[in-house]
């Protein structure tokens, strides 16, 4: 999962100076005035291998209406930065917030802000009655102590909760299964997966882990959350907690109902004009051939959406005819996702030097690194003996097209390396 963490303190106490320093924004504000931040801001940032979403609320006082916003970010958020003034010290305000949040069992740091770098103006005793451990000493206005705070809180939250990491993303393939026909998955996911030990209706997103042909994947699931998006008046953080699950899947699979008016069009538009993973669309229709509708539902998307890396297939939940047919997809897709995964390929390798040693090169390939994106062209780095006795062979062009053949893409980035 992907922590998602709320700022939340009284008025003017320097949380929106410390959200615009982490997320590099140039447009700061630093003006001594109350009630500055009005709207409610959000990111999703990356720092050392950490994924998570941070949202800047506006300040808290009795007098205002939008304190509303307040219990919203405190019940719904993961990770809460308390943040105080130390120039001002503790107000009846901090008081009444600490005795919200040691109620709830979260993830709470309290943060002190505007700390003088050279007087070091602070009793640190003073803010032990608010009943919280330790505080983390910080000045936002000159990034005094800012990013050693996010590493280790995020460091202390994924260490229990076992969050995902960038570098450990290659370990298991993610797949997520959103549903727009109006069968359930989990008939789906129990006659495929053989997984029958799950309540299914108790969350609206599930994980699990399975492997299928020395691959590991996470699949993840959603049941109640495209409900949720037929209504307009939708929860924010509702749409993030399902933001996330999407930002770190490798691949989103679709059910859709072939004759059925999409009624969630605000959403599939978001998620295939952003062109944020590689697509596949299984549309609930028993027809073993379906020529007329594969080229009606690939011109659809094609040129409506502008997206290229996608496929269609045809699947019936209730008959089990298909079923045979849907793991010879799967077979496609993995010769295509095995490069995705960073994983060396043994196979690939033996036969193209081979191949190279047949034909008299005298040069071994290395293949070391692939990576493909939806939106990039993919980048091969090889590594060779002789890598530029290859390239003087006009061997480059041959190699070239031989993987945008063997890929099945418009263009590959080729880089070559001595060992």
């Amino acid at each position: 999962m992907i922590p998602v963490i709320s700022v939340i303190g009284k008025f003017n106490a320097g949380k929106s100076s410390f959200f615009n320093n982490i997320n590099y924004n140039n447009i700061n504000l630093f003006f001594n005035f109350k009630y500055l931040t009005l709207n409610i801001k959000k990111k999703f940032n990356i720092y050392k291998n950490f994924n998570y979403i941070i949202f800047d609320t506006s300040g808290f006082n009795f007098f205002l209406n939008f304190n509303f916003n307040l219990n919203l970010f405190i019940y719904e958020s993961d990770i809460i930065f308390f943040f105080i003034d130390n120039n001002k010290g503790i107000f009846y305000e901090d008081f009444y917030i600490s005795f919200i949040l040691k109620i709830l069992k979260k993830y709470i740091f309290l943060i002190i802000n505007k700390i003088d770098i050279f007087n070091l103006n602070i009793n640190i005793f003073y803010y032990y009655k608010l009943g919280f451990l330790k505080p983390y000493i910080i000045n936002s206005s000159n990034n005094f102590n800012i990013f050693y705070t996010i590493n280790s809180c995020l460091s202390i939250y994924c260490y229990f909760k076992k969050c995902f990491y960038i570098n450990f993303k290659i370990n298991f393939f993610k797949i997520f299964f959103i549903n727009f026909s109006k069968f359930q998955i989990k008939n789906f996911l129990n006659l495929f997966f053989n997984i029958k030990k799950i309540f299914f209706e108790c969350k609206d997103i599930i994980d699990f882990n399975f492997k299928f042909l020395k691959f590991k994947f996470n699949l993840l699931t959603s049941f109640l959350i495209i409900k949720k998006f037929k209504n307009y008046n939708l929860n924010k953080f509702c749409f993030y907690n399902f933001l996330k699950w999407v930002v770190i899947s490798e691949s989103i699979f679709f059910f859709i109902d072939p004759f059925n008016n999409f009624e969630n069009k605000f959403f599939i538009s978001f998620l295939l004009k952003k062109k944020l993973k590689f697509l596949i669309f299984l549309i609930n229709y028993l027809d073993l051939i379906g020529l007329k509708l594969k080229i009606y539902f690939y011109n659809f998307f094609k040129f409506k959406y502008n997206i290229n890396n996608f496929y269609i297939n045809f699947l019936s939940i209730f008959e089990k005819i298909n079923f045979y047919y849907l793991f010879l997809y799967i077979k496609k897709f993995l010769n295509f996702f095995y490069f995705k995964i960073n994983i060396k390929i043994k196979k690939f390798i033996f036969n193209l030097n081979n191949f190279l040693f047949f034909s008299k090169k005298k040069f071994k390939i290395f293949l070391c690194f692939i990576k493909q994106g939806s939106n990039k062209t993919p980048l091969i780095i090889i590594q060779g003996s002789k890598s530029k006795n290859f390239i003087l062979d006009n061997n480059f062009k041959f190699l070239k097209n031989f993987f945008i053949f063997f890929l099945k893409l418009k263009s590959v980035f080729l880089n070559f390396k001595l060992i």
